[in-house]
């Protein structure tokens, strides 16, 4: 893999940290939360935008403090 991502790679991350990231995060994927925003579609200036409504933001605002 190293090999493939070789030049086609650029990061400002030292060794340690991505030893670090390697070594204490790989159970990560097995602890996920997901969630889709609620709202509206609509396009302005020919832009689609989804327009969510501030009791959905403030919604999950407090999903994630629950988290921490």
């Amino acid at each position: 893999m190293i090999d493939v991502l070789g030049n086609n790679m650029e990061t400002n991350m030292d060794f340690d940290d991505m030893k670090n990231l390697l070594l204490n995060y790989k159970g990560v994927r097995n602890n996920t939360v997901s969630y889709m925003m609620k709202g509206n579609g609509t396009k302005i200036g020919g832009v689609y935008y989804l327009i969510v409504p501030d009791e959905e933001v403030a919604k999950v605002h407090e999903t994630i403090a629950d988290l921490f």
